[in-house]
């Protein structure tokens, strides 16, 4: 995962932890499990359809992933956005711990994912 960059295409399968933030590409029967970022309980499917309209938070978006997420069930190919501490998680770890305050709600809040 170290080497992983922006513009990386990435394959995903059940059991795999989602190395950055990504877009979909494709995917098939997809569900993502996200409840150490939202703590939702249940498995969300996601797609790799475009979004015509816009979000008031990020994890509504159904062709978006995020680092800290785990793949379920189903497969994916998707293009990393984000890595490290530009990802979501790594905004949210910085913030928790005092050096990038209200970095990480400002982002999801308004969907801005570029």
């Amino acid at each position: 995962m170290e080497q992983i960059v922006p513009g990386d295409i990435v394959a995903l399968s059940a059991g795999d932890m989602i190395p950055a933030d990504l877009r979909l590409l494709s995917a098939k029967d997809l569900f993502i499990n996200q409840s150490a970022l939202t703590g939702e309980a249940m498995p969300i499917e996601k797609s790799a359809s475009a979004v015509n309209r816009s979000a008031d938070d990020a994890f509504d978006l159904p062709n978006i992933c995020f680092m800290g997420s785990n793949v379920v069930s189903g497969y994916a190919t998707g293009l990393i956005v984000h890595t490290g501490s530009t990802t979501y998680f790594g905004q949210l770890a910085d913030t928790i711990a005092g050096s990038g305050c209200g970095r990480a709600s400002r982002r999801a809040s308004t969907g801005s994912l570029g």
